[in-house]
This record gives C-alpha cells, sequence and structure tokens, in this order.
C-alpha cells in the first residue's frame, strides 16, 4: 500500500488502511466507525449483507468487521459466498455467542470471533499491537485508565473532547494526573470538535495555559503525541 501524496511543504501522509464495517445496529455502527475513523482508518459502513458482498466484489479492503445477524444475506450466508476465491481478513463481531458458531465462523475462514458486548481489555489481550485512542481519556475513571495505560503501550488517551465537556478544575486534576503517572507521551488532543470552532481554539488555550505542563509536553500533547500514533513523520521539528 502506497503513501498518499503530499503538497509542498506538508509532512508525508502515511497510507490508512481500509476497512469495511458490516452492522446494522446504528447504535453500535456509530460507535465502532467514529473509533475506528479517530484512528486513522478508512472505514465504509454497510448494514446489509448483499450491499458488503457486492462492496467486497468492488473495492479493495484491508479488514473486514462483520455482524452475523443481518437483514436479507446474513453474515453466516457472506461468510460462506467469500469462503472459496481470495478476500480480506473478517473479524467477526456478532451477539450471537455459541461454539457452532463459533466454529462455523472459523471454518468459512474468519480470522477471530468477538463476543457483544465486548471489553477493550479483551480486544487488546487479541490483539496486543492493536493502537487504541481512548475518547475523553477514559473520565471519570481515572485508576482504570492508568492501569490500562500501564499494561498496554499501545493504548493512547485523547483529551480534546475532555476540556470542553466537564467543569475545567476536573479536567485540570484529570490531565495531571496522566502526566504525573509517567503517561505524557500517551496524551493527545484530537480534532472532533472542527465542527465547533471556537471550542477548538478553546480547548487549546486550556492545554497552552495549564502551569502544570512543560513546554515541551505541551508540544508534545498538541501535536507529537499523535504523530507518533498516527505513525506520520516524526521528523517534523517540534
Amino acid at each position: 500500500m502506497s503513501a498518499a501524496p503530499a503538497t509542498m511543504g506538508e509532512p508525508p501522509r502515511p497510507a490508512r488502511a481500509r476497512l469495511l464495517v458490516v452492522e446494522d445496529d446504528a447504535g453500535v455502527a456509530r460507535s465502532l466507525v467514529h473509533g475506528l475513523r479517530d484512528g486513522g482508518f478508512e472505514v465504509e459502513l454497510t448494514g446489509d449483507g448483499a450491499r458488503a458482498k457486492d462492496a467486497l466484489s468492488r473495492s479493495g479492503f484491508d479488514l473486514v468487521v462483520l455482524d452475523l445477524m443481518l437483514p436479507g444475506l446474513s453474515g453466516l450466508d457472506l461468510l460462506e459466498s467469500l469462503a472459496e476465491r481470495p478476500h480480506p481478513p473478517i473479524v467477526v463481531l456478532t451477539a450471537r455467542v455459541d461454539l457452532d458458531d463459533r466454529l462455523r465462523c472459523f471454518a468459512l475462514g474468519a480470522v477471530d470471533f468477538v463476543p457483544k458486548p465486548f471489553f477493550l481489555e479483551e480486544l487488546l489481550a487479541r490483539h496486543p499491537k492493536l493502537r487504541v485512542q481512548v475518547m475523553h481519556a477514559g473520565y471519570p475513571m481515572i485508576d482504570n485508565m492508568l492501569t490500562l495505560l500501564q499494561a498496554n503501550s499501545h493504548v493512547y488517551v485523547d483529551v480534546a473532547g475532555l476540556i470542553w465537556s466537564y467543569p475545567i478544575k476536573e479536567v485540570n486534576r484529570y490531565i495531571e494526573r496522566l502526566v504525573d503517572a509517567g503517561f505524557e507521551d500517551r496524551v493527545m488532543f484530537g480534532t472532533d470538535q472542527l465542527i465547533w470552532p471556537k471550542l477548538m481554539a478553546y480547548s487549546i488555550g486550556i492545554v497552552q495555559n495549564a502551569d502544570y505542563l512543560t513546554t515541551q509536553q505541551k508540544r508534545d500533547i498538541l501535536y507529537n503525541n499523535a504523530a507518533r500514533f498516527l505513525r506520520l513523520d516524526t521528523k517534523r521539528p517540534n
């Protein structure tokens, strides 16, 4: 997979893995797609097995996340239709947890079977190199968040939404706990606020004016940590 061309003066942009999410539950789909896109993936969503089959026939994907209980063509039917031809790796994410379903999915070529609801710790144990971004830095569960960060070096936290969603005193105390625990290199400032321009400037100002952060830590939170997480050009001057 080749990197997308960069314009003059910009750091090169890495190629983004393309994922197909096949999920008909609107709430689950919205959360899953949002999290994957925040993690730097290019995501196409469909809630229909037949449309997923069509998408796989005309577009190249790096991974498929597949629910089994779909309208029309079920997830199992889709797996059967793909079993005898090349296809990207398929991870089954479903509320069906019968052993027979698991065995059938693996027999048809699925690379993993994740039951709903699933815990982040379980997902990380299955895929220890998976890079995960935790929205709102897991607020208010700071002790659990610190434990998760300690156990998984590929987990980062995003504080942008946290800054404007909760009392600023609490926010500063929460971020300070993360930094004091030694995780300042995994605290990021996300860009999900672009649709609220004034909040973006406000949130950046909170980081810039935090007296418990060094100048370097502020730069890391606002750019360098995210550049490392997204595998951007880290040779760019700080």
